[in-house]
């Protein structure tokens, strides 16, 4: 287990009470009986704890890691204002309690289980959808918010303490679908991975056949550890659809993509939103990528996002201060996890210590600007995302770049 502490510092306040001794003085009545000090100006209370459940080693690593340099950024910042301001009036430091999940729904399991023995207040993560699943029974049993970056269309549904901050499966293949109709795309193929979030993609595309919005030719599925799915994307294309789509993520989409490039490239192809940190994915493929297009949240095209738009201001602070931090492109996965840290912050001022009070206060109907998009989490919803909150993009010149 691998731990960040932040350390709090711990302020004594001291009250000095002078008793009057007059023998004529009249007994206290109770409306004359003391109240209880306020807390002096920057008073500290004991730290906030917050644990961060992501998968640091493994296919979903590369989700993983902006995730946990995210919650640590901006921990930090919190902590060097002075904290966060509790109902007790004090402030309080955030202190992380961190766990890599290892790309592995047991060991996240394991995982959740240290963190609610650390006493965490809330959880920002799991990862993946599968992890994200195996930690919701404990969710509900220790009564902790779980803010999960993960995107499949069961979790929010996982557990009454279970939030998403992704765009899910029904958002992703919503926006890809309407593309396809501007683009007169009526046959797709779907590649699509194993895990819980592939076939959750899989079957938001069978939903949408059923509708007739769309044909499928051809499924094909491919484990996150293969090195090779040529075999997937010939079968695909010998059915003559119209595009091929992949439902992955970022590490096995550089193996799709590149075996398409291999392959000629005959078809156009098409990937879920599941591949939003270009960093490492270009630099896996380089040029075999140029031609692909895919759903994503705006921090990826945050210079092209008009100024009028409600999340311009935020996306470019962050932008800003994760290129100061980390010098490098900031990705939808870092944007998932500070969405998730900082509606925890948000309700820790009014719930502190309380973490009923806490999921109450994240699903009170309030709307939060985040990265991802405008969240308005209720009781019955717990993703809160509409499905604008994601535009289409095309790889060019091994640069994302925004579909006008």
């Amino acid at each position: 287990m691998n731990t960040t502490k932040i350390l709090s510092i711990a302020c004594l306040l001291s009250v000095t009470l002078a008793a009057c001794a007059q023998p004529t003085a009249a007994p206290a009545k109770p409306a004359d009986a003391a109240k209880p000090a306020a807390p002096a100006a920057g008073a500290k209370g004991d730290p906030y704890v917050i644990g961060v459940l992501v998968d640091l080693n493994g296919p979903s690593s590369a989700l993983g890691d902006p995730s946990k340099k995210t919650v640590e950024l901006y921990a930090k910042k919190i902590n060097d204002a002075g904290g966060v301001k509790g109902p007790d009036g004090k402030m309080h430091d955030i202190k992380l309690e961190v766990y890599d999940g290892e790309s592995d729904p047991a060991k996240n399991t394991v995982g959740m289980k240290a963190l609610v023995d650390k006493k965490v207040l809330a959880v920002v993560g799991p990862t993946s959808t599968a992890s994200a699943l195996a930690v919701a029974p404990i969710a509900t049993e220790s009564k902790i918010s779980v803010m999960a970056v993960a995107a499949g269309i069961a979790v929010p549904s996982a557990s009454p303490f279970m939030f998403q901050t992704a765009q899910n499966d029904a958002n992703g293949s919503a926006a890809l679908a309407g593309y396809f109709k501007t683009q007169n795309i009526k046959k797709i193929a779907i590649l699509h991975d194993t895990t819980a979030f592939g076939q959750g993609g899989r079957d938001e595309w069978r939903k949408l056949r059923d509708k007739g919005d769309v044909a499928i030719t051809y499924e094909g599925g491919f484990a996150t550890t293969d090195t090779d799915v040529s075999s997937q994307i010939s079968a695909a294309d010998a059915t003559k659809p119209d595009g091929i789509v992949v439902w992955t993520t970022v590490n096995p989409a550089a193996v799709v993509v590149k075996n398409w490039a291999n392959l000629g490239g005959k078809t156009p192809i098409f990937f879920s939103h599941g591949i939003g940190n270009p960093t490492p994915f270009i630099k896996t493929t380089g040029s075999s990528a140029n031609g692909a297009r895919l759903p994503i949240g705006r921090i990826i095209v945050v210079n092209e996002v008009p100024d009028g738009h409600p999340q311009k201001s935020l996306l470019a602070q962050y932008d800003k201060d994760w290129r100061a931090a980390y010098n490098t492109d900031p990705s939808t996965f870092g944007g998932h996890a500070y969405d998730g840290f900082m509606q925890v912050v948000r309700a820790l001022e009014t719930a502190g210590n309380d973490t009923v009070k806490l999921k109450e206060t994240i699903e009170s109907g309030k709307p939060f600007v985040g990265i991802t998009g405008v969240f308005t989490y209720v009781k019955d919803n717990h993703n809160g995302l509409p499905n604008d909150s994601l535009v289409m993009v095309e790889i060019k010149n091994e640069k994302f770049q925004l579909i006008k």
